[in-house]
């Protein structure tokens, strides 16, 4: 087997680099951002990565259960969390419902332009110069 194009620590600075911008990485992205590689591969080490890097600082020993009394605990608190967490979204979405409403309103008021600020009197002048003869309502 013919050693890879490209070192795992390019893939994983391709990786970074796509995280900093926000996107999704594939093994396309990889791939495009290292200039090679076989996009299979690319996704397989950065993947290897991330999975390293969430077990950083675990213990691999055995999971330990937490005692009975603690679980039970967990369960009770869970109803009264999840109806605070949801009154709290109910809030949020009241309070950002409120802000773009006002936002919306102050918005309007300012594209309305008063009559005075384009300087042209046109009532006056079509008054003033007889254009207003023979129709009904003036513009």
């Amino acid at each position: 087997m013919r050693p890879p194009e490209t070192s795992n620590e390019a893939i994983i600075e391709a990786g970074k680099k796509l995280q900093e911008a926000g996107r999704r990485i594939t093994g396309f992205g990889l791939r495009k951002m290292t200039g090679s590689g076989s996009p299979d591969r690319l996704l397989r080490v950065w993947e290897e990565y991330c999975e390293a890097e969430r077990n950083q600082g675990r213990p691999s020993s055995r999971v330990q259960a937490l005692p009975k009394d603690i679980e039970q605990s967990l369960k009770d608190l869970s109803p009264p969390l999840m109806d605070y967490v949801r009154q709290l979204a109910l809030d949020l979405y009241d309070k950002t419902e409120r802000h773009v409403q006002q936002q919306t309103a102050s918005d309007i008021e300012a594209m309305r332009i008063p009559a005075n600020v384009t300087g042209y009197s046109g009532d006056r002048d079509r008054f003033a110069h007889g254009h207003h003869a023979g129709v009904s309502f003036v513009l």
